[in-house]
């Protein structure tokens, strides 16, 4: 069964998406937490390729802190560097457009 493999930047992010998941009754999701920022990501290459070759989507959310452009830009890079075999979506906190993050998100809520 295809299932979406998540990668987000920590635990908080993981347990508040994952409860908004369960909530809206969505279900083949696995939230990988990748322990820190961008530049954490290429640490998990080897695990995101084997969900690839598993058939598994991959997608990766992160704040967007500051700067938005520059943010996604070196998101964007990394996956490339990456060279999956398939196209990893991303998105940006809180919404996506703006600067801040998960906590950004919970402030508007």
């Amino acid at each position: 069964m295809m299932q979406w493999e998540v990668y987000v930047e920590g635990n908080s992010d993981r347990h508040f998406l994952s409860c908004v998941v369960g909530q809206m009754k969505m279900e083949g999701f696995v939230w990988r937490v990748i322990g820190g920022g961008v530049s954490s990501l290429p640490a998990m290459q080897q695990q995101m390729l084997e969900g690839c070759n598993a058939g598994n989507r991959i997608a990766v959310i992160v704040d967007a802190n500051t700067e938005v452009g520059s943010q996604r830009r070196d998101l964007h890079r990394e996956i490339d560097r990456m060279e999956l075999p398939v196209p990893v979506p991303s998105f940006l906190l809180p919404d996506d457009s703006g600067p801040g993050c998960l906590e950004t998100l919970l402030e508007a809520i």
